[in-house]
């Protein structure tokens, strides 16, 4: 028997309907793989290069619109069911055709939760040497890491132990992706050069 995906994790394609002569709109599609630049995506029926189209995404990656273009597609598998039924199953890489401010936060929350998703997000660090107005340089490291709900990046002196997962040490900024939180961090570090 061949079950149904959840619907939570499943995005749905929307082709133009003056593209669409073959009934495909609003199907449904399984999201393999996304990337700021691309995503891969496994379907039902095959879809030609060159298509353009929109991806909703499912509310387990924050929901959004994304527009993209087909630029390969191929047959990746067929499932026999114990009815006889044959069903096929396309896979089809697809780029972004530009991003509204709305859909790149869209796209940037998507990946961020997939990025926590993956046995909790990674720990980033970056290295500062900071130019007090008085006194001698001083080096410091901005780590950004997922806190409940929101990222928190946290100033510590080098030297210091690193905060422990999920919690927060130093001057904090937090912010609703890993970047805002990083950037206002950064911000009030003024002149300080980055030295990874």
């Amino acid at each position: 028997m061949i079950t149904r995906p959840d619907r939570r994790h499943v995005a749905r394609l929307t082709i133009p309907s003056q593209l669409s002569s073959l009934g495909l709109e609003g199907q449904e599609i399984r999201l393999i793989d996304l990337s700021p630049a691309a995503a891969r995506l496994e379907h039902r029926h095959l879809l030609h290069s060159g298509l353009v189209c929109a991806i909703d995404l499912p509310p387990a990656l924050g929901r959004g619109t994304l527009s993209g273009r087909i630029v390969w597609s191929r047959l990746h598998r067929i499932e026999h069911s114990l009815e006889g039924e044959q069903r096929r199953y396309f896979q089809s890489g697809l780029t972004w055709t530009g991003f509204t401010p709305e859909q790149l936060g869209a796209l940037t929350a998507a990946l961020d939760l997939l990025q926590a998703a993956r046995g909790g997000a990674s720990m980033r660090t970056r290295r500062f040497l900071t130019h007090p107005p008085e006194g001698s340089p001083l080096w410091m490291r901005i780590y950004v890491q997922p806190v409940g709900a929101t990222w928190a990046a946290m100033i510590v002196a080098e030297g210091e132990r690193p905060p422990e997962p999920g919690s927060v040490k130093g001057l904090v900024f937090f912010g609703d992706t890993p970047e805002e939180a990083e950037r206002l961090a950064v911000a009030s570090l003024g002149e300080g050069r980055a030295q990874n």
